[in-house]
């Protein structure tokens, strides 16, 4: 079964977010919040840290599978490419198969994405696993 339930949801990346995540992470990184140290790096300017990104497509499995994947939702994901300030941000998650459980539970196995709009560039794949209920 694949079901695409295409984009989800449109973020755009502020540095107001970058800075926030980083109070709250405790991960202040230069890369992430100092635009001449920024500037001198490859990345040519201040970036988002990549859990910023997780929790988008984190958001994305939530608002389709709610309290199934909050409850039992694991996902891996690889950062190809950075997200800056002012970058539009298409997140889609697809389900690649069910597999039904012994004691009537679904495991699901979903593909997500995070892609800059414009232009167009993956920035990030999550490989997700959750358990549904029977419906």
């Amino acid at each position: 079964m694949t079901e695409n339930t295409g984009p989800v949801f449109t973020r755009t990346v502020t540095q107001e977010r970058i800075a926030a995540y980083a109070e709250a992470s405790g991960d202040h990184n230069p890369v992430h919040l100092d635009a001449d140290f920024a500037a001198t790096t490859r990345f040519g300017g201040t970036i988002a840290h990549g859990m910023i990104l997780f929790g988008y497509m984190s958001e994305a499995l939530s608002q389709v599978y709610g309290a199934a994947w909050a409850g039992t939702g694991r996902m891996r994901a690889r950062f190809r490419a950075p997200a800056r300030p002012g970058d539009v941000v298409e997140v889609s998650a697809e389900e690649r198969s069910r597999q039904p459980r012994d004691d009537g539970t679904i495991d699901v196995h979903c593909i997500v994405e995070c892609w800059k709009a414009e232009p167009r560039e993956r920035l990030a794949t999550g490989d997700a696993t959750l358990t549904v209920k029977e419906q």
